[in-house]
């Protein structure tokens, strides 16, 4: 992507949010219905989920890459990427408790504080929240803001292209008490970066992707936040980049490993197999297990044949440390394509959502929400059809009620917040196997 091109895109909260929604939908092909093996390892009752909130513009809506978080108060907190203020909406942060009943903490006005917020929220040890928006202010390169409890919120920083651009991805705070996170572009070569910034503001620039030149062979523009694993480094992905055996010009993607003093390491570059077998595109975080393996998705890629690009529906797969990496999974349509947001595991299983397939209400899918045995077995455990909420893009949270928690992007009740789409997406929440 040229640098005027980014400018472009910049310029309408619009398009940025459809740019992003087509990175989600990146080479779906003609999405083909296949027979749904059904697997009992795990069996959960329809009445369990529920829709626990529908957006509508005042409170925000089109939460597209946050995941909820339990605040040390019991609430659920999350971010609106629409909604709010500005035309079509800059974005909310709200507070919602567990019975449903949702604050607004902030509604973000664009030039003056920011907007749409890229990914989900942290709470620090100081009690205060920190995330990021994607674009806003004066340079509309996105920013990183503090917000106390009861929504009076501080930009600490507004990114200049230079350090970074439009962060996607959740902050994560390590134990020196600094913030941790990624840019999706931005940087020397404008292929995003990985960077430090403490409560106050100070940021570091750490990595500059794509300082290989040609097709960025250590990897380009990440979506996804990082994770602290066990070994004190931070493992995240990159959503192009690697391999130029990649029938994306712009490669499918990497996995990293990425020291507190910046040292990079591509520990598996995505398509190495032939077909893309391995997966393609991945957008969610990795998670770790007691072992010390990762976790995570692929949004293409993979054997199934519901999709063109990368020759598959996206795959679930294991890494270790050392890049030895296995796929557990592979999705084939009906039971969900394109998974985006984190795994979450609990009891043993992981838990997920995919953006698209299931049910066939909607044109390429409404989306899923599945749980995997470690073993790789796969069930799905809800088919969204519309009314109930289309295209989950974050992660799930497992709340201290016992119920899961998520959102969807689109769908619902609650009224459009924008003419393109049908909803301004839904809370929803369900009960689990433990």
């Amino acid at each position: 992507m040229s640098h005027g091109k980014r400018y472009a895109i910049s310029a309408s909260l619009s398009e940025r949010r459809r740019v992003k929604r087509q990175h989600t939908l990146a080479g779906w092909g003609l999405f083909c219905t296949v027979a749904l093996i059904w697997l009992t390892a795990i069996r959960l009752s329809a009445q369990d989920f529920k829709t626990e909130l529908n957006f509508n513009f005042s409170t925000g809506g089109i939460p597209l890459h946050s995941t909820l978080i339990q605040g040390t108060d019991g609430k659920l907190y999350g971010t609106a990427s629409e909604g709010g203020e500005c035309t079509p909406g800059c974005g909310t942060v709200f507070k919602l408790t567990p019975q449903g009943n949702v604050t607004v903490l902030h509604k973000f006005h664009g030039i003056a504080d920011g907007a749409e917020p890229g990914g989900g929220l942290v709470q620090g040890r100081d009690k205060n929240f920190y995330g990021t928006t994607s674009t806003g202010l004066k340079n509309v390169f996105g920013t990183v803001f503090k917000m106390d409890a009861v929504g009076k919120l501080t930009i600490i920083h507004s990114f200049s292209d230079s350090d970074g651009a439009y962060p996607f991805g959740s902050l994560v705070q390590a134990r020196d008490g600094n913030f941790y996170g990624t840019t999706y572009e931005g940087g020397t070569k404008y292929y995003g970066t990985v960077f430090r910034i403490t409560p106050k503001g100070k940021l570091t620039t750490l990595y500059k992707f794509c300082q290989n030149g040609g097709t960025c062979i250590d990897g380009a523009m990440p979506m996804a936040g990082l994770l602290l694993a066990a070994d004190g480094n931070f493992y995240g992905t990159t959503f192009h980049g690697g391999s130029d055996a990649c029938s994306n010009s712009l490669g499918c993607g990497t996995i990293f490993r990425i020291t507190r003093l910046g040292k990079l390491t591509t520990i598996y570059t995505f398509c190495s197999q032939t077909g893309c077998t391995d997966g393609g595109s991945p957008q969610g975080s990795l998670i770790q297990d007691k072992n010390g393996n990762l976790y995570g998705t692929t949004q293409t890629g993979g054997t199934g044949t519901c999709v063109t690009f990368g020759g598959g529906c996206g795959t679930l797969f294991k890494i270790s440390p050392s890049g030895k990496l296995t796929t557990l999974y592979n999705f084939g349509g009906s039971d969900g394509a394109f998974p985006t947001g984190e795994l979450l595991e609990s009891g043993g299983s992981f838990y997920g959502v995919t953006y698209a397939g299931g049910s066939n209400t909607c044109s390429i899918g409404c989306g899923t929400v599945f749980v995997m045995t470690g073993q790789g077995r796969l069930t799905t455990v809800h088919r969204f059809k519309g009314r109930d909420g289309i295209s989950p893009l974050g992660g799930l949270l497992r709340a201290k009620n016992g119920r899961f928690y998520g959102t969807t992007s689109d769908g619902g009740t609650g009224g459009r917040c924008d003419p393109d789409y049908k909803g301004c997406g839904t809370v929803f929440s369900f009960l689990g196997k433990n």
